[in-house]
């Protein structure tokens, strides 16, 4: 807490007062001075004023004396200077200060490819008749958090701009960014190629004529390796080698292999957790055991795989969705055959689907019920077409300037997760690759060779990423930054909690306030900006005493919470950003709109649009209970022969093939008629039952008939109906044995209606 300062006072006669001291010290030290010199043997007053010596002992006297003074009388300013120093007294940084830093770079836009990339936090364009000047303001500090609610000037102040450096500096680092209305890619797609970039479009929106990207490909990359360190894995020279890598030992090998294992594992719990968050916070054992459950049976795919039982294409979420769905009912025994039959007993897999497939009748189907809940999102025809294929990967980014456009449909909140998806594994591919990077000796640390920005605008609609808060922190050391787009600090809370909030803030070294509606961000951002020392002076005046005035000074927010609300009103373009350890910046971004001249030089991107192309299931589908998609296409080609074959040489006439289909009707209504005569004998009387067995088959129905009225209702009933069925099934019968009877002769088929 903050002293409180004691006010001054300074009386108005002061000076005349010090006056008078003053002569009368001078006086008092040359008296007493001449007395001494007049001791000292002088003989007159004149002799004395005459001496050199007596001059010069006068002003060593009021010397000291005017030191002990200054000594006495300055302790008082001292404590109120210290008192006021005391007091925080922030400035705006200024652009005359902001050059000399290290950590800021300021220049023209038109020469922004010769400067090293990093987050642009001013963007001034100064425009004459004679030319058009940008000034283009930069830090190289990591991961910027940007407060702008809808309509404050966000995007076309702070998004645009850095698209645009981005795109064209000297490092041309990976770019990664959110378009919910696809205009981020019109605008920015075609001036981005011009300067090398590849160009991919995510588009959820219409995923059938999307980039393809699948989900399972983080899983696929590591089977792969896991198959050749089991596989192919051999020595050499002393040296070990598979994977791709060399290892100093066997030991070295095999824990790289664990490695793969584990890292499969955490990337399926990534995929499973995301694509199926918990919906209700009060119960959460029903989804947390239904998410278990798919999650083991994606790492059931995954070992079959390693073994060789499921291709690598078969690896789709369609497959997890087209068995789930298909066995996930009340009987589970091919779904217990698949998942636990021949499992080693230290599989993960068992531990994750025990608890539903061993629990009872009742637990069973509340959890298979929150289980094909989950599988609903995954029949979404257009996304499993997106999902069959991978055409995306991190590594590519990292060695070719990439530009991945991720098209968010807004009004498919469904979709929403695979965007969420997309960016947590493409960072922890980056990641993975960054550390490939310095095991393979690429770069002096785990690092990528080439920056990369994630600029997730709307960041605060998109649904929860698991781990953002070690995400932004492990992404400083690996040269991945985030910009984080917001309307509100609150907004952030609202989907991660107070707690991550504060963790991903405090690792966002920029912050940015555009506009918001929020009174607490405000408020926030306003103490972020710090104080501001104010001095005063007050007079007072009375008839009863000399004047006298009060002087102080006391603090005010560098910039109030209603100055902030007031930010972006008329005008847009204004900003005000806060660096860590530095003075906070009041800045300004010409919109982009008035640029597009020089930040879109290139004219509107035309779409890319593939061809659009339907799912084809067959070409993927892997059945736990049938067989290989290998083996179903060699059977389809067997039974297609067969079936060219048996139409060459087919010698059988029409009569003849529905001479069997009236054989096979007969059949069946000769055992339609013994069932029914079985199961009236249990109703009949032992005489009855007797004569019934002796006559003749088509006068039994007429024979129960009669004896109805011999039986009680209930059973008269029963009666009655076998007799009508006995009746019209000999009906039937003596029809098709008339028309088997004619086709054996040879007559002509009567015409079926």
């Amino acid at each position: 807490m903050k002293r409180k300062i004691e006010p001054r006072i300074k009386k108005s006669g002061t000076k005349t007062l010090k006056a008078i001291l003053c002569a009368s010290v001078l006086l008092f030290t040359m008296s007493l001075t001449a007395y001494l010199f007049s001791l000292g043997g002088a003989e007159s007053l004149v002799g004395i004023l005459k001496n050199g010596n007596y001059w010069r002992a006068v002003m060593v006297e009021n010397g000291f004396i005017a030191v002990g003074y200054l000594l006495m009388t300055s302790v008082d300013a001292q404590k109120i200077a210290l008192e006021e120093n005391e007091l925080e007294d922030t400035q705006w940084l200024t652009e005359k200060r902001l050059k000399k830093l290290r950590e800021f770079s300021v220049f023209d836009y038109a020469d922004a490819a010769e400067q090293t990339d990093g987050i642009v936090i001013g963007a001034d364009a100064h425009i004459t008749k004679k030319k058009q000047k940008i000034k283009i303001v930069t830090t190289n500090q990591l991961h910027a958090l940007v407060v702008g609610t809808t309509g404050s000037g966000k995007t076309t102040g702070f998004v645009d701009q850095n698209i645009a450096f981005l795109g064209k500096s000297a490092g041309k680092p990976s770019l990664v960014i959110a378009d919910p209305k696809q205009e981020l890619y019109e605008k920015h797609a075609a001036t981005l190629k011009s300067e090398g970039y590849k160009i991919c479009v995510l588009n959820l929106r219409e995923p059938y004529i999307s980039a393809k990207w699948n989900p399972m490909e983080v899983l696929i990359r590591r089977i792969r390796k896991v198959k050749d360190l089991e596989y192919n894995f051999y020595e050499k020279d002393g040296k070990y080698y598979g994977a791709g890598e060399c290892f100093l030992t066997y030991a070295a090998a095999q824990s790289r292999m664990q490695e793969l294992k584990d890292e499969i594992y955490e990337n399926a719990q990534d995929l499973v957790y995301t694509l199926c968050p918990i919906r209700n916070k009060d119960q959460q054992n029903w989804e947390n055991g239904a998410r278990n459950f798919i999650f083991g049976f994606i790492l059931a795919m995954c070992e079959d795989c390693i073994k060789g039982k499921i291709e690598e294409k078969q690896m789709v979420l369609f497959n997890v969705y087209h068995n789930i769905t298909k066995y996930c009912t009340e009987d589970t025994a091919e779904l217990r055959k698949y998942l636990l039959d021949g499992r080693s007993e230290f599989s993960k897999v068992r531990s994750l689907v025990n608890t539903v497939l061993i629990t009872s009748e009742k637990t069973l189907t509340s959890y298979l019920s929150e289980v094909n809940a989950y599988m609903q999102q995954l029949s979404d025809e257009g996304i499993m077409a997106m999902a069959s294929e991978s055409e995306i990967t991190a590594s590519e980014t990292d060695e070719v300037p990439t530009a991945i456009f991720i098209v968010v449909p807004d009004e498919r909140y469904t979709r929403h997760s695979f965007v969420t998806l997309f960016i947590t594994q493409l960072y922890k591919e980056m990641v993975e690759k960054a550390n490939a990077n310095f095991r393979s000796g690429k770069t002096n640390e785990a690092r990528l060779k080439r920056n990369a920005y994630f600029i997730l605008d709307e960041f605060g609609n998109l649904p929860k990423m698991e781990n953002l808060d070690g995400m932004v922190t492990v992404a400083r050391s690996r040269g991945i930054r985030f910009l984080f787009v917001l309307q509100s600090f609150a907004q952030l809370a609202a989907k991660y909690g107070k707690e991550i909030a504060e963790v991903v803030k405090s690792n966002c070294n920029v912050k940015m306030f555009v506009g918001s509606d929020d009174p607490e961000t405000r408020k926030e951002f306003s103490e972020l900006c710090g104080m501001k020392k104010i001095k005063h002076v007050s007079v007072n005046t009375s008839a009863e005493s000399n004047a006298s005035s009060t002087s102080g000074a006391n603090t005010r927010a560098l910039i109030t919470p209603g100055m902030l609300e007031r930010l972006n009103g008329n005008e847009k373009g204004d900003a005000v950003v806060s660096v860590r350890g530095y003075e906070p910046i009041f800045s300004h971004f010409t919109p982009s709109y008035k640029l597009a001249a020089n930040y879109f030089s290139c004219g509107k991107a035309q779409e890319v649009r593939r061809e659009a192309e339907n799912f084809d299931k067959e070409k993927y589908v892997f059945d736990i209970a049938g067989k290989t998609v290998k083996e179903d296409t060699e059977n389809k080609i067997e039974l297609l022969e067969e079936a060219e074959t048996n139409e060459k040489n087919n010698e059988k006439s029409a009569a003849q093939e529905k001479a069997r289909e009236y054989e096979e009707e007969i059949k069946k209504l000769t055992e339609q008629t013994r069932k029914e005569t079985t199961g009236i004998s249990a109703y009949l009387s032992s005489g009855d039952l007797a004569a019934f067995k002796a006559m003749k088959a088509d006068s039994r129905s007429e024979f129960l008939r009669a004896c109805v009225k011999n039986y009680p209702i209930t059973l008269a009933g029963k009666l009655e109906n076998a007799a009508k069925n006995i009746a019209e099934n000999f009906e039937q019968m003596r029809n098709l044995q008339k028309k088997l009877k004619n086709i054996k002769e040879g007559e002509e088929i009567e015409k079926e209606p």
